[in-house]
């Protein structure tokens, strides 16, 4: 199968997912696959690779190619903050067929790939799903595309018009550490979902703006986050961002 990945860019489904655990960074809105442990050895891992980046003025997503294979070898992928305003249009990619593999591209150069203008979680915030437009016609052949441990391409009628990643809270991270191992506590998923749901559109607006009624619920979301002491190393992201959040607007 062939899919459009960027207007400048085909690329074939070939070969397994990548095997590295992604890393959801609510600090830099993304999240980010690859062989690498900290900032300097990723850039080190761009030596020898092709594909799009975020260069100066540019808020590209950055997925990269090898260079001796063309294959994919990584990428970052940022998450919005502006809601979709028909939760519908994205809850018909739960249910879309599931391809797995990974990427072949069918040249060398370099593209530019926009990121992702809209984002949506489900109800029991397992799924957060981010899409380039709106909608997408309701008629058109959809697939979601398994290229990373729960990471997802959403493509339609052959391209590519957004990503998905199940279980976000479990890949919650400040650094360049994993959360570990263990399982995600259902909680967790929700108090994600909540800080989101804070963190976009007119809720976001209102917090800016210094309202208290918006303030206070951030307290209250932080009250939630620390009443347990289970999850810790997740729970510990979420309240260093909620505390990040309060300073700079409450």
């Amino acid at each position: 199968m062939n899919i459009l990945l960027a207007d400048s860019l085909c690329a074939e489904v070939s070969g397994e997912p990548l095997p590295y655990i992604p890393r959801y960074f609510l600090s830099g809105l993304s999240v980010a696959v690859g062989d690498y442990t900290d900032a300097a050895e990723k850039e080190r891992a761009l030596v020898g690779t092709f594909g799009s980046s975020q260069w100066l003025w540019s808020d590209n997503d950055e997925i990269r190619f090898r260079e001796s294979d063309q294959r994919l070898c990584s990428f970052s992928l940022t998450v919005p903050e502006e809601p979709v305003a028909d939760p519908s249009a994205c809850e018909r990619w739960l249910r879309a067929p599931v391809l797995r593999g990974s990427l072949l591209a069918d040249g060398n150069q370099d593209f530019a790939m926009p990121p992702a203008k809209f984002r949506w979680v489900d109800e029991k915030g397992t799924h957060l799903v981010c899409l380039d437009h709106q909608e997408v016609r309701p008629e058109a052949e959809r697939s979601v595309l398994f290229i990373a441990p729960d990471v997802y391409l959403l493509i339609a009628d052959g391209r590519t018009v957004g990503w998905m990643l199940k279980n976000p809270a479990a890949y919650l991270t400040n650094s360049w550490d994993h959360s570990g191992n263990t399982p995600v506590e259902e909680e967790t998923h929700l108090l994600l979902k909540d800080y989101l749901s804070a963190t976009e559109g007119s809720a976001l607006e209102s917090l800016q703006n210094g309202n208290e009624a918006a303030c206070q619920d951030l307290r209250q979301l932080e009250e939630r986050i620390l009443a347990r002491t289970d999850d810790r190393a997740r729970r510990s992201v979420l309240g260093e961002a909620v505390r990040r959040l309060a300073e700079d607007w409450c």
